[in-house]
């Protein structure tokens, strides 16, 4: 069987580059329609302490230069609450406005639509 070439949409215009920045400077998206609760970015802080910050913000410079966060408000939380002064981001500026406010709500969403294999989640749990 032929393979095909990947179509040019999904491809992007540049490779994703991790940036550590300042949590302080970074700009929560004003609209964002999820919330964050003290116990849940207080286990992110023994997350972040246990595994370090192993998943970028997501991010995107703005017109004015700030940088606005478009995924992983509740790990900035967490990074500020530690106290840290440098964090993994990538910029997403590569997407449009309108891209990355639907992003937001499509980042959110996804997690909440994953179900669980219950059985595979109790064998990784016992073995931890």
């Amino acid at each position: 069987m032929a393979e095909t070439a990947p179509d040019p949409a999904l491809q992007q215009d540049d490779d994703l580059e991790i940036v550590y920045r300042d949590p302080k400077t970074l700009v929560p998206y004003a609209r964002n329609s999820r919330t964050h609760s003290e116990a849940q970015v207080t286990g992110l802080t023994g997350s972040i302490t246990e595994f370090k910050f192993a998943n970028p913000a997501l991010v995107r410079t703005m017109e004015d230069g700030t940088i606005s966060v478009v995924a992983g408000h509740a790990r900035l939380m967490a990074a500020i609450q530690l106290g840290m002064d440098r964090i993994p981001t990538v910029d997403l500026a590569y997407m449009t406005p309108t891209q990355a406010r639907a992003y937001v709500i499509m980042d959110n969403r996804s997690a909440e639509l994953a179900g669980w294999d219950l059985e595979m989640l109790d064998l990784e749990l016992g073995d931890l």
